[in-house]
């Protein structure tokens, strides 16, 4: 397995080496000066790591308790973005994301008569996210201050999707109380896929205005 992984990460160095070989275009621009898209047959091939943690809490604050009160949230993201330029103006572009998202929602405590118990449960969705093709163009009119893109895509529904099997455990709690009570810890957890299930289109459009020092870049995209 690792030679296969070896002989595939020297292809795509390889291939992207190629692409760009003898343009003289990548040594003279900057972070400022780039186009929104990729030139005449380069190859750029990028990736993005994300990690996010949130919870939910009302100490110390005038607000009413939530249900959401203790609410805990794990989100990690992986993306790899491949842009081709088919012409100066047009490029095409694959987008493929693995994410990994945990929920935990606050524990509770309940009783029936004689018994107690504590309720925990939490989500989690992992997986890769469905595979998502897109266009690109970019205005040939606008000058070299401003980059105007419009972007049109496809999501292909490849990957994984719906609900699994939740799973169920009931075990005695850590948790000790005086007076003979004792506790039953009640956990669940379910287990949902990344992917869709369905194909979705997508549209949208990228703006890029450029000052002497700074950039500023905006991108609004809406799926159906």
């Amino acid at each position: 397995m690792r030679v296969i992984k070896f002989f595939f990460l020297i292809f795509i160095v390889v291939q992207s080496a190629s692409a760009q070989r003898g343009d003289s275009l990548l040594l003279n621009e900057t972070k400022l000066s780039r186009p929104l898209n990729v030139h005449r047959n380069q190859l750029r091939i990028s990736g993005a790591h994300l990690l996010a943690l949130s919870s939910t809490q009302f100490i110390g604050s005038d607000k009413m308790p939530s249900n959401e009160t203790g609410r805990t949230r794990t989100f990690s993201s992986i993306d790899l973005d491949v842009k081709y330029g088919v012409t100066e103006y047009i490029q095409a572009r694959l987008a493929m994301n693995r994410t990994a998202e945990i929920i935990t929602e606050p524990a509770y405590f309940d009783g029936f008569g004689t018994e107690y118990y504590i309720f925990n449960s939490s989500q989690q969705k992992i997986g890769w996210q469905d595979p998502e093709f897109w266009i690109d163009y970019r205005l040939p009119f606008m000058g070299k201050r401003t980059d105007i893109v419009f972007n049109i895509g496809t999501s292909l529904p490849v990957m994984k999707s719906g609900t699994e099997r939740p799973s169920l455990r009931i075990a005695p709690s850590d948790i000790v109380f005086g007076g003979g009570m004792d506790f039953q810890r009640i956990s669940t957890v379910e287990f949902f896929n990344a992917g869709n299930g369905v194909s979705r289109l997508g549209y949208g459009v990228q703006v890029k205005h450029r000052f002497k020092y700074l950039a500023i870049n905006l991108q609004s995209t809406y799926y159906l």
